[in-house]
């Protein structure tokens, strides 16, 4: 028997995402019992339908593969019966079945990384402010933030890599780290947190995309903090962009 343990999340209501489009399943509840899959593929493992088997991950930094949103709430479970990996090349750790038995419900910032805690706080109660704050400052200086932005983005220093190489070498870091999943859902929810805090200053479409520049940058240093050198993670907290703005202050 396997020793390894198995993720699924879910929205916050409990809900698997997939299912919403067939029948929806709810793991709220069920500890302790088996689900069938309600709509099974007949020919396994096909994408017969958008919820054709129970997706789980061994690596729990992938199991917001195609959540949008935040919060989630995350489960392990065990794989019941006949299981299939489909990709074991590229995606070694998605197991998928028909059956599963719920075992418990635990925290969610465990899919968000070892720093999961920090970034789901910065997330949820720190990021508006910042984004206000960021299209402040491009709205008190247009042409020079974006000649420090344009700088940042493209320039090393002796302090710091570009903020293009910093993005790039995120993606690859994470994708190895199997933290694929929590970085595509965290950028797209400070993309969209950022842009609607700034948009509500009244701030123009330049400063808003600053803002949301910034606010996934800042997203990718607090998840990959621990794999990330003090080089690399400059570039990403934009120190540079900070320190200008403090001195013409």
């Amino acid at each position: 028997m396997s020793n390894l343990i198995h993720y699924l999340a879910t929205l916050a209501d409990g809900t698997i995402p997939a299912s919403t489009a067939t029948v929806p399943v709810t793991l709220t509840g069920a500890t302790g019992t088996i689900i069938d899959h309600p709509t099974p593929c007949t020919r396994r493992w096909y994408d017969e339908t958008a919820f054709s088997y129970f997706r789980l991950v061994t690596a729990p930094g992938e199991a917001l593969e195609n959540h949008w949103d935040l919060p989630i709430r995350l489960w392990t479970v065990e794989p019941v019966g006949e299981t299939s990996t489909p990709d074991p090349r590229h995606y070694p750790y998605v197991v998928v079945t028909h059956q599963i038995r719920v075992t418990r419900e635990i925290d969610p910032a465990t899919a968000l990384g070892p720093n999961g805690q920090h970034l789901q706080t910065f997330l949820r109660d720190g990021l508006s402010a910042r984004a206000m704050q960021w299209a402040a400052d491009w709205t008190a200086d247009p042409a020079g933030m974006e000649r420090q932005a344009m700088d940042l983005r493209l320039a090393n220093t002796q302090n710091r890599t570009s903020g293009l190489r910093a993005e790039q070498l995120c993606a690859d870091v994470a994708a190895r780290a199997r933290l694929g999943a929590a970085r595509a859902t965290t950028r797209a929810v400070a993309a969209r947190r950022a842009r609607l805090a700034a948009q509500s200053t009244g701030a123009v479409p330049k400063a808003v995309s600053y803002a949301v520049g910034r606010a996934v940058a800042q997203t990718d240093a607090l998840l990959l903090e621990h794999r990330m050198s003090d080089y690399v993670l400059r570039a990403l907290n934009a120190t540079d962009l900070d320190t200008a703005t403090l001195a013409g202050a």
